[in-house]
């Protein structure tokens, strides 16, 4: 058996899927509906979504924000995401508006702190 990341390890100690979570920003609700070998699966939007994630996308967060400061969450309908955020990155992984739903996962879990308001700023705990 693999050891788990330290992103994965504590996504899995902080929560018990499924739960209903929310947007920092604007308190949209959304599902974090499984969490499995392979990564999260999340419901998003009235349509509830269903969007997985892997654990290597996810535990690659901790790379990217390495060395660096504040940073905008950003997102959006660009397929390449906004330069320098966490939507950026996301998008290598999935083409999907993510980065503020797993900016309150990650935020939940104390892998990022965040500053919220407009823009959603993070960077890691």
């Amino acid at each position: 058996m693999n050891a788990l990341g330290p992103v994965e390890t504590a996504v899995r100690n902080q929560f018990s899927a499924p739960v209903v979570l929310h947007t920092l920003d604007q308190c949209r609700p959304f599902m974090l509906r499984l969490i499995d070998a392979q990564g999260i699966v999340l419901e998003l939007g009235v349509k509830r979504a269903q969007t997985r994630i892997s654990w290597a996308c996810l535990e690659g967060i901790l790379s990217f924000l390495r060395g660096r400061d504040w940073i905008r969450a950003g997102g959006g309908r660009n397929i390449e995401g906004e330069p320098g955020t966490l939507d950026e990155y996301l998008k290598q992984c999935i083409k999907r508006d993510t980065a503020h739903y797993i900016a309150a996962v990650l935020a939940d879990a104390g892998i990022i702190q965040t500053a919220t308001g407009r823009p959603l700023l993070l960077k890691l705990a």
